[in-house]
């Protein structure tokens, strides 16, 4: 900003005097600050000097007066399309600031009040709308309205755009809230205006404008917010199925010829409304119904997060017990999609995080059940990390594998998958404090009897115990054990 206000000042030569390209490169530097609230005023004192400038432009032009020659340069500065789009978007970053806080707010005392049984507070009067950004939301509208005045009058650099649109579309979608059900309701009605100014603007809805419609829904979590995301979905497709038979000679809708074709990302948003449905009723199989629905299709593929979420989905659904059956069948499934997600790596761009793994063995540690599909998913994941996939295993790895073979296994089974486990994990130099811990003190909620842990004790590290440098070269100091460890 420094170098475009040189550039505006009397010193500056009239070969660098700036144009509309230099004011924009600047609102561009400031809408890249994504967690900075006062930008906003920032550009719109920017996109003011650009409005004055071009208000001195068309007087002097008026005016024909020969000592305004030097001012020529004024010409070249009008705010256009791009400038009032990031006009827009230097709002909406503050309108997002200021909601998180509002809602971070809101939730913890909500809680303290759920906490004390008092009942919750509701507060949706001016108070909230000051500081849960909606003050903020409506001045980006109001720009875009400007946008379409502008047009209207003949300005021939400001048009309605999509981008506009989708601008503030995206704006909603981050309001978009538990505590604002109204949001998801406002995106849909600002994408039927969409529809309708298209007639004469060239305005209408892409996969993006769709998309932010789905994201306000699935982040509402409200009860029919993941059916809401679905019929978006369902919409994008079957008007794309009529686009196939209208082209076989079929009739076919006008409207629906310009509803586009949903992509990974519509899909990954709509899996995701299902995976933050309420916590007593994940619907994981849904989740995977739509990652198997992208295999089987022929215009879109799954990426990496499609899978990870599938993987989550699962995950949720193993610990809150919701599918009947098997306990660990939900966690088998989880492994299914890792496994195969390893598989297609090398084939193309998707492939694993490591908090995949590590998310399956604590799935598995944390689990009710107790049967010998948990160790065998267990042991498959964190042998996979290690042995197959590009990443190594930590020191948590190790523990929470040993948790699941502490409350599956009996006898000398255990005794013999603990002396294995530690040691391995002593040639990875990865033993903690907390590994050592869990070996001598037994299954979560079941701790052994003194008697049981001293034999444990002595069958994993002997008579004397002694933990040497090289066991622990790779924890961090604080974690490393000690001889006070295994009677803590």
């Amino acid at each position: 900003e420094r170098i475009l206000q040189y550039r505006l000042s009397s010193d500056a030569p009239t070969s660098i005097r700036p144009t509309t390209e230099s004011f924009n490169y600047v609102l561009r530097a400031y809408t890249r600050c994504r967690n900075e609230r006062s930008i906003a005023g920032k550009v719109m004192t920017l996109v003011r000097e650009m409005e004055q400038i071009q208000k001195e432009a068309v007087l002097d032009r008026k005016g024909d007066d020969d000592n305004n020659m030097d001012d020529g340069w004024k010409m070249n500065v009008t705010p256009n399309t791009k400038t009032y789009t990031m006009a827009m978007d230097a709002w909406i970053i503050k309108a997002g600031i200021k909601s998180a806080a509002w809602r971070s707010e809101k939730l913890a005392r909500n809680n303290k009040l759920k906490q004390k049984g008092l009942p919750l507070i509701t507060d949706n009067g001016s108070s909230a709308k000051e500081n849960d950004g909606t003050k903020e939301l409506e001045f980006a509208k109001s720009i875009l309205q400007y946008i379409s005045a502008l047009q209207h009058v003949g300005q021939a650099d400001v048009r309605a755009s999509v981008v506009g649109y989708n601008t503030l579309l995206s704006g909603y979608a981050r309001l978009s809230n538990e505590l604002r059900p109204d949001i998801p309701l406002i995106a849909e009605q600002l994408l039927n205006e969409m529809i309708d100014a298209s007639e004469d603007s060239h305005t209408y809805p892409d996969v993006t404008s769709y998309n932010s419609v789905i994201k306000a829904w699935g982040r509402a979590k409200r009860l029919n917010s993941a059916a809401r995301c679905d019929y978006w979905l369902r919409k994008m497709i079957n008007a794309n199925e009529n686009r196939t038979r209208s082209s076989r000679g079929y009739d076919d809708d006008e409207q629906s010829t310009l509803i586009p074709q949903p992509d990974v990302s519509t899909y990954n948003l709509v899996m995701d409304a299902y995976l933050q449905m309420d916590t007593t009723t994940p619907d994981a199989a849904r989740v995977q119904d739509l990652l198997l629905e992208m295999k089987a299709s022929d215009s879109v593929s799954p990426n990496s997060e499609s899978f990870s979420k599938a993987i989550r989905a699962w995950l949720k659904d193993e610990l809150l017990n919701s599918v009947s059956g098997v306990q660990g069948s939900s966690l088998e499934k989880a492994w299914a999609n890792l496994n195969e997600l390893m598989s297609l790596e090398a084939q193309g761009d998707v492939g694993p995080a490591p908090e995949l793994f590590t998310s399956i063995l604590k799935t598995a540690a944390r689990s009710e059940g107790r049967g010998e599909n948990l160790l065998a998913v267990a042991q498959e994941s964190f042998w996979a990390k290690r042995n197959r996939s590009r990443f190594n295993v930590d020191q948590i790895d190790f523990v929470f594998l040993l948790e699941v073979g502490l409350r599956v296994l009996t006898g000398g089974e255990r005794d013999k998958f603990i002396v294995d486990l530690i040691r391995q994990c002593s040639k990875d130099g990865l033993v903690s404090k907390r590994l050592v811990r869990e070996a001598v003190r037994g299954p979560i909620h079941e701790e052994w009897p003194d008697e049981e842990r001293e034999r444990m004790v002595q069958l994993v590290f002997g008579e004397e115990v002694h933990f040497p440098t090289s066991w622990s070269r790779n924890v961090h100091k604080h974690d490393r054990p000690t001889a006070n460890d295994v009677i803590s």
